[in-house]
Parts: structure tokens; sequence; C-alpha cells
């Protein structure tokens, strides 16, 4: 047996199911009562921002920038906007690009927002990227916004990790020895 039911109204309800059968012995389990509430929560948030991590440093180049956004809520969301400001270290607004969400949002889901043009990084300096969403009905508010710091900084770094084919330390005659050294990529410039 089953119903379904159209809440268009959001409330407490009562549920009660009851059977009646005429010569029904046990009437202790004739009786199912259920309290529900009928709510639309509206929530999205951001989740993450992409390719930047908090106090990581890059080089300059051009970026692609986007954020991952979830529908936090139970109810499907859209008709919203995420933003994507970066700042420098004196808090000069140097990128803003803002996205809309036109299209619905199931409750769970997550989308990857790209925000257009690229950003084209070009002076050595921190910077703070800021994601946020801006949705009229939202009720959670503390998950709408991320932030993290970076640098760009080009970091020219090329060391030695070792050497093979002589033993530090040990005595050699004259002669060949095949000897090499590896070699490594310390800062973020290829």
């Amino acid at each position: 047996f089953g119903n379904t039911y159209n809440f268009t109204k959001e409330e407490f309800y009562w549920l009660n199911v009851e059977t009646r059968l005429v010569s029904d012995e046990n009437n202790t389990n004739n009786l199912s009562t259920s309290l529900f509430e009928i709510y639309n929560y509206d929530d999205v948030s951001v989740i993450d921002i992409n390719p930047f991590e908090e106090g990581v440093t890059y080089n300059i180049a051009n970026y692609s920038v986007n954020a991952t956004i979830r529908n936090n809520g139970n109810y499907y969301a859209k008709d919203f906007n995420v933003t994507c400001e970066i700042r420098d270290n004196i808090g000069i607004l140097i990128y803003t690009n803002t996205q809309n969400i036109a299209s619905q949002m199931v409750p769970g889901e997550e989308r990857i927002v790209n925000f257009l043009p690229s950003w084209n990084a070009t002076i050595e300096t921190d910077y703070t990227i800021k994601v946020f969403t801006n949705y009229s009905i939202d009720e959670d508010n503390s998950n709408d916004l991320m932030e993290r710091n970076f640098t760009i900084e080009d970091i020219y770094d090329v060391g030695v990790l070792g050497l093979t084919g002589l033993v530090d330390g040990w005595v050699y005659t004259t002669g060949n020895y095949n000897i090499t050294a590896t070699v490594k990529n310390f800062g973020n410039i290829p």
C-alpha cells in the first residue's frame, strides 16, 4: 500500500496510519503515528578554490581560476552569483569576475565554476583570493566565503641531491671514474 502526496506548504505534519479489521485479535499494533516537518532549507557554499592553496608560492604565469560550489540545502538552488576577487598585498583589487548559476543544482550537487578570463599574474608579491556566493535566500552564510593567501614569485633554485661513483672519505688512485651527480629543481620555474 502506498500513496504519493504533494506537500506544498512548509509546516509540521502528523501522519496517522490505522488498520481496522473487524476480526482483529490484537489491536495494540493497529496505529502508527509520525510527526515530521516539510521545510525547504536553502544553502550553497564554497568548498574549494583552484589552483591556489594557502601559503604556497607560485610563479609568474597565466592562471585559469575556478571554484567548487556545493548545494548543502535540501532543495534546488539556482539564480545566484559566485564572485572571485584577487587583491594584492596592500588590498588593491587586481582581478574580479562574477559568474551566475542559472541552472538548478540538486541537493548535494557540487559544481565547478570557471572564472573568465584567466588571471595573468605579472607582479611578484603576496595576494589574497576570495570566492563568495550571493544567494539571496541562503540560510547559512558562514560557508559562503573562502579565502586563501598565496605568493607570486619566480624562484630560480637548482641544487645537488647527491653524487655517485665515489665514496666520501675514500682514497683513490689516479684513473678514470664514472661520477654521476643528481640535481633537482627546487624552484618553481622549469
